[in-house]
């Protein structure tokens, strides 16, 4: 409920609203702001169900005013559903991988085409959103997850986390911490081994 609210401002404080002007006698200029029919959402689910992307592609699209929201996931979780209808999801595709993009994109006997197909996945995923670009809106084409830190003192506590949790991703995720420090790159390496002991995605993140 807290990061559902929490998404929910910032996208509210995100909106384009439409406008005219009038600029001179006779010349009115603007923009009109139309939310899309449909947007699709794939959330990945390989290891595990990724509910933070179900919650940060659903809300923006819900702000946004977008009616038809389809969500394709290959392992729907029991709590992820429970996320999906919290957010008032009424369609989910329970398909993965490029065909599920494929079925967002173009649709089949029982699944209606999308405007826009967004959220991450797999290489396999990031080759279909490529190849659909050219008839379907996607996001972009996403890679591995990567992140760097930048920083010559910090809690060494916060920065393991924040390198872990993009870690954990996947087996090709990078997390660099950039530092001129040697004693603090040091205490926070001690800690990423600290908290990789407890860690349920330890043999991910630590490739």
């Amino acid at each position: 409920d807290e990061a559902s609210q929490n998404i929910q401002s910032f996208a509210e404080a995100q909106l384009a609203t439409s406008w005219m002007r009038e600029f001179s006698d006779g010349r009115s200029l603007g923009q009109v702001i139309r939310p899309l029919d449909s947007v699709g959402v794939y959330v990945p689910a390989g290891r595990y169900p990724l509910i933070s992307t179900l919650l940060m592609a659903v809300i923006p699209a819900h702000v946004a005013g977008v009616q038809n929201i389809m969500v394709a996931c290959p392992r729907p979780s029991l709590d992820m559903l429970a996320v999906a209808k919290l957010l008032g999801v009424r369609q989910i595709l329970h398909a993965g991988g490029a065909q599920a993009i494929a079925a967002m994109a173009y649709g089949t006997e029982s699944v209606k085409p999308v405007q826009r197909i967004v959220g991450p996945g797999n290489a396999y995923v990031a080759a279909a959103k490529k190849l659909v670009s050219q008839d379907v809106a996607i996001d972009f084409v996403a890679g591995p997850s990567e992140i760097l830190i930048v920083a010559s003192q910090g809690d060494a506590r916060w920065i393991a986390s924040d390198m872990l949790a993009q870690a954990e991703h996947d087996v090709d995720a990078r997390a660099i911490l950039l530092t001129t420090d040697m004693e603090f790159a040091l205490r926070v390496q001690a800690e990423i081994e600290i908290q990789l002991s407890s860690l349920s995605t330890a043999q991910v993140a630590k490739w």
